[in-house]
């Protein structure tokens, strides 16, 4: 059931993604190849903007390596929650599994004492 849903937003959005292109293909006609950028103008707008990033005041005094560092530690210590969270999760459903378990097996020995009774 879960799967159709899915395949028919898989569907619809292939069709919405259709439509727009249907919509757009007079203007991607006329557009010419020389409107089209090059790679060589996106590196030059991005070494432009590299240059003025680089000339801010503020930013001069902040280190690369430091800032990376910095951003690697937020990283790790994510992970370290995350993977604290799912241990704490996994052992959570082993000990709920454990006490269903016990039920379980004492439901399979009652039904073979039944049929044995028979």
């Amino acid at each position: 059931m879960i799967e159709l849903f899915f395949k028919f937003i898989f569907i619809g959005s292939l069709a919405g993604m259709g439509a727009i292109l249907m919509r757009k293909m007079p203007f991607l006609v006329r557009l010419s190849p020389a409107k089209i950028p090059s790679s060589r103008d996106f590196t030059k707008i991005l070494k432009s903007l590299t240059a003025k990033f680089l000339n801010i005041p503020q930013l001069k005094d902040i280190s690369l390596v430091n800032f990376l560092e910095k951003i690697l530690l937020r990283l790790r210590i994510f992970t370290l929650k995350a993977e604290n969270q799912t241990t704490t999760l996994i052992q959570k459903l082993k000990e709920k599994s454990q006490k269903e378990g016990a039920s379980k097996d004492s439901y399979w020995d009652e039904l073979k004492k039944a049929k044995d009774g028979k």
